[in-house]
């Protein structure tokens, strides 16, 4: 598919994507080439497959929903400075108190 700056440009605008001048042939060809490569899949004959939502060789298992209390996650031990069942972070801007 020949594509060109303006077609690149219309594509960059639609993204609110910006890059470089000095990088826009380069991009066209990296675009190029993967549509290029998307008209070779379309090629292919799927009419012999079923369609699927999901991955059908993974399921991912399941588990109850349980409420626990802040003790028994163990918070304290992952935050440098855990009061009163709250993270203590410093403050970092307006300055010193």
């Amino acid at each position: 598919m020949l594509l060109t700056k303006k077609d690149l440009n219309h594509i960059l605008k639609l993204a609110h994507f910006e890059i470089p001048e000095s990088e826009k042939e380069e991009y066209l060809g990296q675009l190029a080439k993967i549509l290029d490569y998307m008209k070779i899949l379309d090629q292919l004959d799927l009419a012999k497959i079923e369609p699927t939502s999901e991955n059908m060789a993974y399921r991912q298992g399941s588990r109850e929903d349980e409420v626990r209390q802040y003790e028994e996650l163990d918070l304290a031990i992952m935050a440098p400075d855990f009061t009163e069942n709250a993270f203590q972070v410093p403050k970092i801007l307006g300055g010193e108190e």
